[in-house]
C-alpha cells in the first residue's frame, strides 16, 4: 500500500537532495541540531527541534530561496544540495514527523519518498489490517517468521510465516500464491503484540499488502467488498451482520454508513428494533438521504419500526419490504419523494404512523393483508393514489381470504388532517375508500 499519511514515520535524507519545485509543507516533527549548507556556499543556519515548516527547515539546509512565504510559494530551478558533513552527520538528516496539516499532501510525500528513506516508527500493537485479494512479493520473503500475537478468524496465533507461496498463522496454510484465501477470515488480521511489532520488514509487508482501516477507511471499505456502492444483498455487502462480526470497534457505524450509504444495509438481519437502536445511535443516519431496502426482508423480529432520525430521507422505496413489522412509530419524514413498495408483503402490519405520504407511492402498502390503521399526519398537498398502493390491504376493501379478514369486514381508518378529509374523498383512486377517510382529530391516541 502506498504511503498516504506520514504521521508518526521517520525518514533519513540522502546526501544529495533533487528538486524541481518548491511548496511550504507545516508539520511537526523532531530532529537533532543541525548546520547544514548547500552545494556552491551560503549561509549556515542552526535550527532546534520541534520545527513546524518542512520546507523551511529544508530551504535553509540546502540553500533554497524563497519567492514569497505569504503566498505558499517559491520560485526553485532543478536544484540539488548536498550536506555539510562537517556539520551534518547521519542523525542530523533524520527527521520524525508527529503531525500537522501536511501530513497527507501528495507533494510532500512525493517530495520525501524521492529524497529520504523512510523508517516507519509505529509500533504495530492493537492494529488491524485487511489483506488484500492477492498477496505480493512473497517470493522475496520466503522463510521471514514474524513472531507477532494476533488474532484472525475467531482464534489467538503467535506467528505469521512466509514460505511461498503460502503465507501461514502458526502451521495453518491462511494464503496460497495461485490459489487465494483458504478462508476468506483469514483476511482479517489484529496485531495484539510480539518482539516484531515494530520490525521493518513486517511493516513493509503489511504497507505492501494488507490496509489499516484506521488510517484509510475509505481504501478500507473498498477492499473488503468490490460491490460496496451496490444496491443489491450479496454475500460480499458490507452490512450489519459484517459490522457487528468485523468492525465495530475499528470504525463507527456513522462513518461506516457515510461511506457505504443504508441500501440493504439490515437487509435480511435477525434483530429487534430494541437491538438495532443499541448498535445504531438516533443521529448515526440523520445525513442520510436513501434508504431503500434498508430493513427488507428483515422477516423474524423486527415487529416495530426502530427510532432513529429519518428527516432527511427521501427515497425510501421497499425500506420494510417483506419485515416482520406489526406497526410503526411515528415515522417523522418530512422530505420524502417516493415510498414505493415501502411496507409491501408486510403481512402482519397493523397500523402504520407516517408524517408524509408522498405522490410516488406506487405498491407502498400492497399484501399488507392485516393493515387497519393508516395514520397521515401533514398533507400539504393530495397526494397521488398511484397504482395499487392498497391493493389487497383487506381491512381498507371489505375483501379478505379464509386466514386474512375472513368476514370481509371494511373496518379500517385513514386518519388525515380534518381540512383535507373531503378533498381526499373526491380524488380519483381515493375515492374508493371515501367511507373509511376520517379527520385526524378523531384519532384516539
Amino acid at each position: 500500500m502506498a504511503i498516504t499519511n506520514l504521521t508518526n514515520t521517520k525518514w533519513t535524507f540522502n546526501e544529495t537532495l533533487s528538486f524541481e519545485t518548491g511548496f511550504i509543507w507545516t508539520i511537526n516533527f523532531n530532529s537533532v541540531a543541525l548546520v547544514p549548507s548547500y552545494m556552491g556556499g551560503g549561509e549556515r543556519t542552526s535550527f532546534t527541534q520541534l520545527q513546524t515548516q518542512l520546507i523551511s527547515y529544508m530551504g535553509n539546509a540546502c540553500g533554497m530561496q524563497y519567492k514569497s512565504i505569504t503566498d505558499g510559494s517559491m520560485e526553485l530551478p532543478v536544484y540539488q544540495a548536498t550536506w555539510n558533513s562537517t556539520y551534518a552527520n547521519e542523525n542530523s538528516r533524520t527527521i520524525e514527523i508527529t503531525g500537522g496539516n501536511d501530513v497527507e499532501n501528495a507533494d510532500l510525500i512525493a517530495f520525501l519518498e524521492a529524497n529520504a528513506v523512510i523508517e516507519l516508527t509505529i509500533d504495530l500493537t492493537g492494529t488491524t489490517w485487511f489483506f488484500n485479494k492477492t498477496l505480493t512479493g512473497l517470493s522475496k520473503i520466503d522463510g521471514e517468521q514474524f513472531n507477532i500475537t494476533f488474532t484472525s478468524n475467531s482464534a489467538q496465533h503467535n506467528k505469521l510465516e512466509v514460505y511461498y507461496p503460502s503465507v501461514r498463522y502458526d502451521n495453518t496454510d491462511a494464503f496460497e500464491d495461485g490459489t487465494g484465501w483458504i478462508n476468506k477470515e483469514y483476511r482479517t488480521i489484529t496485531i495484539t503484540g510480539g518482539d516484531d511489532v515494530m520490525k521493518p520488514e513486517l511493516i513493509a509487508f503489511l504497507q505492501a499488502n494488507a490496509v489499516n482501516p484506521i488510517y484509510n477507511l475509505t481504501e478500507y471499505l473498498t477492499s473488503i467488498a468490490d460491490a460496496i456502492k451496490s444496491v443489491k444483498p450479496t454475500n460480499d455487502t458490507i452490512n450489519a451482520q459484517f459490522f457487528i462480526n468485523e468492525i465495530k470497534n475499528i470504525v463507527s457505524m456513522k462513518v461506516l454508513l457515510k461511506v457505504r450509504g443504508c441500501e440493504y444495509f439490515f437487509y435480511n438481519i435477525n434483530m429487534t428494533a430494541e437491538e438495532i437502536e443499541h448498535l445504531i445511535n438516533y443521529n448515526d443516519i440523520s445525513d442520510i438521504k436513501v434508504f431503500s431496502n434498508f430493513f427488507n426482508n428483515a422477516r423474524e423480529k423486527l415487529v416495530r419500526t426502530p427510532k432513529l432520525d429519518y428527516s432527511k430521507g427521501e427515497y425510501f422505496d421497499g425500506m420494510f419490504r417483506q419485515s416482520s413489522l406489526k406497526e410503526t412509530h411515528s415515522l417523522y419524514i418530512p422530505n420524502a419523494k417516493s415510498t414505493s413498495s415501502m411496507f409491501h408483503s408486510c403481512y402482519s402490519l397493523q397500523k402504520v404512523d407516517i408524517s408524509k405520504l408522498p405522490s410516488d407511492n406506487s405498491y407502498m402498502f400492497e399484501n399488507c393483508y392485516n393493515l387497519t390503521t393508516l395514520i397521515i399526519r401533514t398533507m400539504d398537498t393530495i397526494p397521488t393514489y398511484t397504482s395499487d398502493l392498497l391493493r389487497w390491504c383487506y381491512h381498507f376493501t371489505g375483501t379478505g381470504t379464509d386466514t386474512a379478514n375472513p368476514d370481509r369486514l371494511k373496518d379500517g381508518r385513514i386518519y388525515v388532517p380534518d381540512d383535507k378529509v373531503e378533498e381526499l374523498k373526491a380524488t380519483e383512486g381515493w375515492s374508493d375508500f371515501a367511507d373509511i377517510i376520517v379527520p385526524l382529530s378523531t384519532l384516539e391516541e
